[in-house]
């Protein structure tokens, strides 16, 4: 419910507010972009068993309206995927997963304020396409890493 995300992102607003020295000084870079701290949100989603194309179709259509706003640095949407490992198999997850990579928790929340938020979240999808309620998180990225680099002698 918009209330209760609403009332989430206000109390981590409340509890961020008193980041300690080393947290506002840590420096990270990811995704091109350099500074800290990074906040990632994820909203995992449940969707309904035959729905996963319906709602990879509405993520294909969506508008677009986030990349323009301040503090934004990626968008990624993520489908449960299984793999046979270890003689079974893994990696099916119930979840959808919706992250947003962001500068700042102020970002996000001015995001989640601004007209283009509520037209992007206007057109609801039917209840059916899911299995249960939305998980929302949100994570200061602490470190980054990438594939190592060989330098030649």
């Amino acid at each position: 419910a918009p209330s209760t995300l609403a009332s989430a992102i206000q109390a981590l607003c409340e509890t961020t507010a008193g980041l300690t020295e080393s947290s506002e000084t840590f420096t990270t870079t990811i995704l091109g972009i350099t500074g800290g701290p990074v906040i990632v949100v994820s909203n995992r989603i449940p969707v309904a068993d035959g729905q996963e194309e319906p709602f990879a179709a509405r993520f294909r259509a969506r508008a677009g309206l986030v990349e323009g706003h301040s503090g934004f640095v990626r968008l990624e949407i993520l489908k449960p995927t299984e793999v046979a490992m270890h003689g079974r198999s893994m990696g099916r997850s119930a979840y959808h997963v919706v992250l947003t990579y962001w500068e700042r928790v102020e970002d996000f929340v001015s995001w989640t304020n601004s007209a283009d938020f509520k037209t992007a979240h206007s057109d609801r999808p039917p209840p059916e396409m899911f299995a249960g309620d939305n998980v929302f998180e949100l994570h200061e990225v602490i470190q980054s890493a990438g594939p190592q680099t060989s330098t030649s002698s």
